[in-house]
């Protein structure tokens, strides 16, 4: 089943497709009729229930799938957004129930397949089928003008829906994340398989921070979204992401105004976390939450200062750390706190929340840094080897410097696994690139002994 997120998105494909087939219905009544408008669409949708032979075949052979892009459109309101939203219903809303129930009259031949589908509510609001809500781009462009303009018409009042949504994204991933590291502490998987799904889910936080904040400009920050959130749908607001931010939003007022310190000393006015010493740091207390970010916070910027005096920069950002080490290192520099940040601190969070306990923490990010020490020590094999290219070899050393340290790493599985992932990618590669003089090296003597063996 697809990842049912970016239920905006969603909602905006089965309204407009279900918007084209009533003005396709409605120019076949009227063609001459112009500056439609939601309420013009009443009198085509009347017409079709009380008679459904009125329709082109083409049109009714579609009804069933529009059928249930309207059940698409209208559960997703109701499931997610009208229980948190102050003033959730709005004059399309009304619309679209009337001529759904209009529509559900029309006698078809095979009503038990084109009965509206099972509503997915285990899957997060996943609809069967809504991936062929497709609007056909072949129209005349008077049809597509009129389409433009409804649609504009439908969704002009949507800004507490679309947000609403988001947010509602925001915590399936975030209920998703936790899950995957659950399996880890249950060892139904591992560390390394885990930190895939979280980098997708990371890229898909920012994916829809991107295109919220493209159609609303106004939401630039987590402050602004929340500020949205307070006044549309106060409901909504999840406490962790409030305390994330709270802390976020405190140690931001603690870094250097300008420029960069080499380094950030750690506090001692609270007792330092341990999964086995102070586990309610993970639970739903402000101060706590705060506490766990205040210390582990100055690991990571001194981490990205560290590596910067080694290789010149903290990190690359076009490596899978790059994800999350660029949103802190953005953090630390510009102090903004962005979605993005808030939603990868809190899949941070999530993590340390699912494993700690019964050494479930320490012993799953010791794996794994041990694992990485291998890799490292492989690595180092094939840097000794007289045969190796100095370009690989200068590879291999940078790599191998920037995975020594690892105190930033020890509490934080989120980030240990996407660098130990980045290992791995480094590894495969170098390993390529180091057997293939030795591959060219056979290709050629296999080609002289070719030759050789045709000239006798």
């Amino acid at each position: 089943m697809p990842l049912a997120v970016g239920k905006y998105e969603r909602y905006v494909r089965a309204a407009t497709f279900l918007l084209d087939w009533l003005l396709r219905a409605h120019e076949q009544a009227r063609p001459d009729a112009n500056d439609l408008h939601l309420k013009s669409l009443n009198g085509v949708v009347q017409r079709v229930a009380r008679d459904s032979s009125c329709l082109r075949p083409e049109l009714l052979r579609e009804l069933p799938k529009v059928l249930k892009a309207f059940h698409c459109a209208i559960e997703l309101r109701e499931l997610f957004a009208a229980p948190l939203l102050a003033n959730g219903k709005s004059l399309f809303v009304a619309f679209l129930q009337i001529w759904r129930n209009l529509l559900q009259m029309v006698p078809l031949e095979n009503r038990q397949e084109t009965a509206t589908a099972e509503w997915a509510v285990e899957e997060d609001g996943y609809c069967p089928g809504e991936e062929k809500f497709v609007v056909d781009t072949n129209h005349p462009k008077k049809l597509k003008a009129e389409r433009i303009r409804l649609c504009h018409e439908a969704f002009a009042d949507d800004f507490g829906l679309d947000v609403v949504f988001f947010v509602s994204d925001l915590e399936q991933l975030v209920r998703g994340v936790h899950t995957c590291y659950h399996f880890v502490k249950v060892q139904t998987s591992t560390l390394i398989e885990v930190t895939v799904s979280v980098k997708l889910a990371m890229d898909t936080a920012s994916d829809l921070t991107t295109k919220l904040q493209r159609r609303h400009p106004e939401i630039r920050t987590t402050q602004d979204l929340m500020d949205a959130v307070y006044k549309l749908a106060l409901g909504l607001i999840a406490l962790s992401r409030m305390m994330i931010l709270s802390s976020l939003s405190t140690y931001a007022t603690a870094l250097p105004s300008e420029g960069k310190t080499e380094a950030i000393f750690l506090t001692n006015e609270v007792e330092r976390y341990g999964e086995e010493r102070a586990p309610q740091y993970m639970f739903p207390d402000p101060f706590k939450v705060s506490a766990f970010f205040m210390q582990q916070l100055p690991l990571i910027y001194n981490s990205i200062r560290e590596q910067e005096k080694v290789s010149g920069s903290g990190y690359d950002r076009s490596k899978l750390e790059g994800s999350f080490l660029g949103l802190m290192d953005d953090f630390f520099t510009l102090h903004q706190v962005t979605v993005p940040l808030v939603f990868a601190c809190t899949c941070w969070m999530k993590s340390v929340l699912a494993l700690q306990g019964h050494g479930g923490l320490s012993r799953n990010v010791a794996l794994m840094l041990r694992h990485a020490m291998k890799l490292s020590e492989c690595m180092e094999e094939i840097d000794a080897r007289p045969s190796i290219l100095a370009v690989i070899r200068d590879i291999i050393s940078t790599d191998i410097q920037l995975s020594r340290a690892h105190f930033a790493e020890r509490m934080n599985p989120v980030l240990t696994g996407l660098k130990v992932l980045d290992l791995h990618f480094d590894y495969l590669r170098i390993s390529t690139a180091s057997a293939k003089p030795r591959r060219r090296q056979l290709i050629n003597l296999s080609g002289q002994r070719e030759r050789r063996s045709q000239s006798y």
